[in-house]
């Protein structure tokens, strides 16, 4: 799941990866999602580059994220449908 936040000028997109791949992005992106236990992920950031503006933005991109319980609440769904979804979906 693809996370995009923005902050006065700074885009920051955060591209989930296997788990066993290691992460790619700048150093500061690095330590502020080891922070939140993100041990693999891809950060791309565009724009503005001041250290403020990129952990505003990544705060903002990590605000969106929906685990599968909460997309399974707003779908009016059971969590257990959604799992067997995804899980047979290949």
């Amino acid at each position: 799941m693809d996370l995009n936040g923005r902050y006065n000028g700074c885009f920051v997109y955060i591209r989930a990866t296997n788990i066993n791949r290691e992460f790619v992005g700048s150093p500061f992106a690095e330590a502020v999602l080891s922070r939140f236990g993100i041990s693999s992920a891809s950060v791309k950031i565009i724009g503005n580059r001041n250290p403020y503006s990129v952990v505003r933005a990544m705060f903002k991109a990590i605000e969106h994220h929906e685990n599968i319980d909460e997309i399974a609440r707003d779908r009016g769904q059971r969590y257990l449908t959604l799992r067997w979804a995804l899980k047979n979906m290949n």
